[in-house]
């Protein structure tokens, strides 16, 4: 109830105003009822542009990759000349250990180290990194299928509105440029 000396608001059941100390016992006739809160509305979550990764950056994620690999290609030929007589298993070596790169790093991470230097990244529709299951789809499977037509399914990210290439279709997946929160 409001004090009608200096207006301030007590509990119900208080006898004398909190603030002035004026008797408050013989205004029944002043009770004002109990202020109601209310909650308030949830913020809203911010907006999030996402902006795909067309084919040049792409393109070029891809390169600084194929440059790290073919860098270690290199040494490790080079190691299995050494120790075995065949060069073939060398090559196997470096197909598994690429394959093993890929679907890793993009399952657990959703960037190579080509992605990470460019700024893009792997994800699901929901945001979330694509994980190993999806992401040996999208490296084996859908990568051999975008590049055995004559390399058309790399191509098509330059003509899709969301940039995917057939093999994002395959593994419903989208490569999107990652934004750095500014310090």
């Amino acid at each position: 109830m409001h004090c009608p000396n200096c207006g301030h608001l007590n509990v119900a059941a208080a006898r004398f105003c909190a603030s002035c100390g004026t008797s408050l016992a013989d205004l029944s006739f002043a009770k004002v009822p109990p202020v109601q809160l209310t909650a308030a509305a949830p913020p809203t979550p911010p907006t999030v542009q996402v902006v795909y990764a067309g084919f040049w950056i792409r393109f070029v994620s891809w390169l600084i990759d194929a440059a790290l690999f073919w860098l270690a290609s290199l040494f490790v030929g080079l190691f299995m000349a050494i120790v075995t007589d065949p060069w073939p298993p060398g090559q196997v070596v470096v197909w598994a250990a690429a394959m093993l790169y890929w679907v890793l790093m993009t399952g657990l991470k959703g960037q190579t180290v080509g992605k990470m230097a460019m700024g893009i990244m792997v994800v699901r529709a929901n945001g979330n990194l694509p994980g190993i299951g999806y992401a040996a789809l999208r490296e084996m499977v859908g990568k051999s299928v975008s590049g055995i037509f004559l390399l058309v399914g790399f191509i098509w990210t330059g003509f899709d509105p969301q940039k995917q290439g057939w093999h994002d279709k395959i593994a419903s997946t989208y490569v999107v440029r990652v934004t750095r929160p500014r310090l």
